[in-house]
């Protein structure tokens, strides 16, 4: 329930609640709530065996600490052998080998520690308040091996991101149809911290790639990258001065939300990328797209196109709302990074999405006035929601039942 985050109110709960609670990473989070939980299943379940050795031994014995042994051997030889490669490619980079290699040290080392302390309790080495002692040991050295990384440093990230109030005030969207961006970062100069945009809630084009899009950036003219910028909505670009680093307005950037009438269509990333850093292309007129649209969209003047009225109603992370009223069948162009999980819907009724600009959005619309919804409902996440759903569901049944079956037990023996 608590990897939900910010769907449930259980992660509000802890994290407001709790002391000290939200001064680590959200990774962090996850991994305490999992050790706890699976510690405590597996306190159980030891507790259990520990009071009856004989019972101990049925499960703890040669035959385990073999089986146990080889697998652990067979995980690390995988990994120094280079046949992990073979189902992770991304194994194969040298950095990465690096690090996998240096864990499974660490990972043989911890399991070598785990098998000799049942092996000094099965053979009557270790008595079992001291067997306790060794494991909650082991256990602890494994938590910190593990989770120290994700957690440790030093910076106060209140200090850190505490950034002049003005400037981060102006660079605050204050309504719906005022949204911008904001471009930071020049090579190896920066304005602020990363993850800046995320404490402040500033809309930054840069940020951490974890799983990085393919199609992200659009291409820019060879003399300069004012097209992308103005087609990524950047209100704000960094401006370097020799060492010194400040903030200037790009004058002309193109709305977040804006309606087009002369389009063309090209196949082809390459096409596409040529015609874009091309001198015939004017990102302020034409609109780019990979396909025709359905709608007939016959090609307007300036005065006719000024005609039209675009108003950004509601702005969020799963939803944007969008009014609009035009003359003539036009293409609404959204500077959102085309995703095959959002869907469109004009007046309650699903349109397609085009891939526009190279990476951007668009959609065709009617003459007339028009009520737009932009909305995220991505398939496997719906899916997986089910799957927890259904599986807290089924853990809820079976915590009852052996509760009820408890019950009777323990009155049948009174």
């Amino acid at each position: 329930m608590f990897s939900f985050g910010g769907n449930f109110f259980v992660h509000k709960l802890f994290f407001d609640f709790i002391p000290f609670f939200n001064r680590f990473r959200n990774p962090g989070h996850i991994t305490f709530i999992f050790t706890l939980t699976f510690g405590l299943i597996c306190a159980f379940g030891i507790d259990r065996l520990f009071n009856d050795k004989k019972e101990f031994l049925k499960y703890f014995n040669k035959k385990y600490i073999y089986s146990f042994g080889g697998f652990v051997l067979l995980i690390v030889f995988s990994a120094f052998s280079g046949i992990i490669n073979f189902f992770f490619p991304l194994a194969a980079n040298e950095q990465i080998s690096e690090w996998i290699k240096s864990q499974m040290i660490v990972f043989l080392f911890i399991s070598v520690l785990y098998v000799a302390f049942g092996l000094l309790y099965i053979n009557g080495k270790t008595k079992l308040n001291l067997a306790y002692i060794i494991l909650i040991f082991c256990i602890c050295l494994e938590l910190y091996v593990f989770g120290f990384n994700q957690n440790n440093g030093n910076k106060d990230p209140n200090l850190m991101y505490n950034q002049d109030a003005k400037t981060i005030a102006m660079l605050k969207s204050d309504s719906p149809d005022n949204q911008f961006r904001v471009n930071m970062r020049d090579g190896g100069n920066m304005l602020f911290q990363r993850q800046q945009g995320l404490v402040d809630e500033i809309q930054l084009i840069e940020g951490v790639n974890v799983l990085t899009l393919e199609k992200k950036i659009p291409p820019s003219k060879p003399e300069n990258n004012k097209q992308s910028l103005d087609l990524l909505n950047v209100k704000y670009k960094i401006n370097v001065q020799g060492n010194q680093s400040g903030l200037t307005e790009n004058i002309g950037y193109l709305p977040r939300a804006k309606l087009f009438t002369n389009y063309k269509v090209l196949q082809g990333d390459d096409e596409i990328t040529n015609f874009m850093k091309s001198a015939d292309y004017d990102y302020k007129k034409t609109i780019v797209l990979e396909k025709e649209p359905k709608l007939k969209i016959e090609t307007a003047d300036s005065l006719t196109e000024s005609k039209g009225k675009v108003t950004v109603t509601e702005y969020g992370l799963n939803k944007i709302k969008i009014e609009t009223e035009t003359v003539v069948n036009s293409l609404l162009f959204l500077s959102e990074i085309f995703y095959p999980a959002w869907k469109a819907y004009i007046n309650g009724t699903e349109t397609e999405i085009f891939r526009a600009n190279y990476c951007f959005r668009a959609i065709e619309i009617p003459n007339g006035k028009n009520v737009i919804e932009f909305v995220y409902n991505s398939d496997s996440t719906e899916k997986g929601k089910s799957f927890t759903y259904i599986s807290l569901l089924f853990t809820l049944v079976l915590l009852i039942s052996t509760i009820i079956v408890d019950i009777k037990k323990t009155k049948n023996e009174s």
